[in-house]
């Protein structure tokens, strides 16, 4: 019994790490993009195609936060 509570423990750390391992790599993701949006903002003033390039980036937002939930579950 303590030997399968000890296997379980030591499976729930190992999937938490890579949980948050993940979950590190998806800000990171995060962060670059709202950088490359900034820069092509600044870049271009044209309010249309800026518009255009913010609806994009927030699907890629929702996406990656339907992941982070995704891996919060697990």
């Amino acid at each position: 019994m303590h030997a399968n509570l000890q296997m379980l423990t030591h499976t729930y750390t190992r999937i938490q790490i890579h949980t948050q391992a993940e979950l590190q790599q998806v800000a990171e993701a995060l962060r670059q993009s709202t950088k490359q949006l900034c820069r092509n903002l600044k870049d271009n003033p044209n309010v249309q195609e800026n518009m255009a390039k913010v609806g994009d980036v927030c699907c890629v937002y929702q996406t990656l936060c339907c992941v982070c939930k995704c891996l919060h579950v697990v």
